[in-house]
């Protein structure tokens, strides 16, 4: 469901076939960059691990390959979890799910369901357009419920 409302985001003129297509063909063509340079690094890093000389080893924790090899893995690691935390931050999403609506309507449910049950009691129409009119005015534009989503996280 997720990976759908992400295509939609970009699938603004009701081309969503065409964008699944293009997603696919970028994603494809991105794994196998990704293997290519995996694999060099790995033959780069085979190649350091055999000059490295691990009788002399000491009383470090560990080889300049190895000290190598995590941080690598750690710059690529924070790199990835970044740059997934800005590409979701760019999505506008058209679709509720439950956090969203949580958002959207828990404030609207809190107080607007007291005056509603206010209102049935009372058989006054101005006092029924009155509350109508509150609850209206607590409805959350799309902006704020980015924002709001924003600053839960």
């Amino acid at each position: 469901a997720t990976k759908g409302n992400i295509t939609d985001h970009f699938a603004i003129s009701g081309n969503r076939a065409d964008v699944n297509a293009k997603e696919n063909t970028q994603e494809t063509l991105v794994s196998l960059m990704g293997m290519i340079m995996g694999v060099g690094l790995a033959k780069w890093l085979h190649c350091l691990e055999k000059e490295d000389d691990t009788s002399a080893l000491g009383d470090k924790l560990m080889t300049d390959t190895q000290y190598i090899s995590w941080t690598i893995f750690m710059i690529l690691t924070v790199i990835h979890i970044w740059a997934n935390y800005v590409s979701i931050q760019r999505l506008q999403l058209r679709t509720l799910n439950g956090a969203r609506a949580k958002v959207l309507l828990q404030q609207l449910v809190e107080n607007c369901s007291d005056w509603v049950m206010r209102d049935i009691t009372d058989d006054d129409d101005a006092a029924r357009i009155r509350t109508t009119e509150r609850c209206e005015k607590m409805i959350k534009s799309p902006r704020q419920i980015k924002e709001s989503l924003r600053s839960s996280l």
